[in-house]
């Protein structure tokens, strides 16, 4: 049988070892005293569920070994001396489920890397952050599952879990080979409705926020943008391509909404400004709210920049009753609108708008307070 081999050193500097079967599911380096460990051993190891460095005193730790491990589930590093620590060598263990880095020395860590399933269980007292491109991705059922966070008597802590979203623009360092690679890695797990969500986090993390209503893979963005170009380069070519997806959505009768027009026209995007102002109102004149009886559906409505913004501003639900409706129907009128309303049984959503799944999920998700 094959083994494995895992050095490790204690405290005052003796290096230890010990050996592993290469099939093996669980390796267990719990209360060793370890001050470091070298896990280049477990390269081989291609049947690892979970590894277990718990209970020692590692103040650093290199996971690269770990890199593409396509079996890992759990990874234990509770109660060690860690006061950083780099996930990214797990971008791509695409079966993880939970690391537990309670009780270390941490004061930050990057939510980005993990796999989007996976949960990490953190002291309260550490601040997470995360790339702007999950600000919409992850909602607040989502980062309450993901982030776990304890007190130091292990209990957990009441509060409502924290994120920093970090925006690309305004990173210390301006590395777009990198940043692209952390751009990729967290589009590769995307399912298609979650596109439109990542691609309004993406542009807005960018620093081009006024075109995030962009309705499309948001990998056709990143696509636009090789890995030998200077950051300020990439996020010009993601602009062009932005503004072109965007003139064909517009011209197909694809949606305005999130488009700042207010900004937009300061920008490269001006030429977009008479298409959308025509599209917005064609919007609103081929909406039809469904009635049926006394409740009165609004996601159709919702989806458009008109509609979102007076739904708003009235403080509307996905429904409403007749009253509600000839609130809305006032308030479009004294912008010169005459909003249509049509009695069904079954309801039909009869959608003036051309979106995506995604897109719409995204807006409902907003209406009904989903995110943080």
């Amino acid at each position: 049988m094959n083994e494995l081999t895992i050095n490790y050193w204690s405290p005052h500097g003796r290096q230890e070892e010990t050996k592993f079967r290469a099939d093996e599911r669980v390796v267990d380096l719990v209360m060793r005293a370890a001050l470091a460990v070298d896990l280049t051993g477990l390269r081989t190891c291609r049947r690892l569920e979970v590894l277990n460095l718990s209970h020692n005193m590692l103040e650093t730790l290199d996971l690269t070994p770990l890199e593409g491990c396509s079996t890992i589930q759990e990874l234990h590093l509770e109660d060690n001396h860690l006061t950083t620590i780099d996930l990214w060598p797990l971008a791509q263990c695409d079966l993880l489920r939970s690391v537990e880095l309670a009780a270390n020395r941490l004061t930050r860590l990057d939510l980005t890397p993990l796999p989007l399933q996976c949960s990490v269980t953190l002291d309260s007292s550490v601040v997470v952050t995360a790339d702007s491109i999950l600000k919409y991705t992850l909602r607040r059922d989502d980062i309450k599952r993901r982030v776990q966070l304890v007190r130091p008597d292990r209990a957990p802590w009441g509060a409502f879990p924290v994120v920093m979203w970090r925006k690309y623009d305004e990173l210390h360092e301006k590395d777009w080979p990198q940043i692209r690679r952390r751009i990729v890695a967290v589009i590769r797990q995307l399912h298609p409705r979650m596109w439109y969500a990542a691609q309004r986090g993406l542009l807005e993390g960018l620093g081009l926020g006024e075109l995030a209503g962009l309705d499309a893979d948001p990998m056709d963005l990143v696509s636009s943008a090789s890995e030998d170009l200077t950051f300020d380069d990439a996020v010009h070519m993601i602009e062009s391509r932005a503004i072109e997806l965007l003139d064909q959505q517009i011209q197909h009768h694809g949606p305005t909404l999130f488009l700042e027009t207010d900004v937009i026209k300061k920008t490269g995007a001006s030429l977009l400004l008479p298409r959308i102002i025509e599209a917005r109102k064609r919007e609103v004149s081929e909406a039809v709210v469904a009635r049926k009886g006394s409740k009165v559906f609004l996601r159709s409505l919702w989806v458009t920049h008109y509609g979102y913004q007076i739904l708003q501003a009235l403080g509307m639900g996905l429904r409403t009753d007749l009253e509600g409706l000839e609130r809305i129907q006032t308030c479009f009128a004294e912008i010169g609108f005459d909003l249509r309303s049509k009695e069904m049984s079954p309801v039909r959503q009869e959608y003036s708008v051309v979106c995506s799944t995604g897109m719409r999920r995204h807006v409902f998700d907003l209406v009904l307070r989903r995110y943080l």
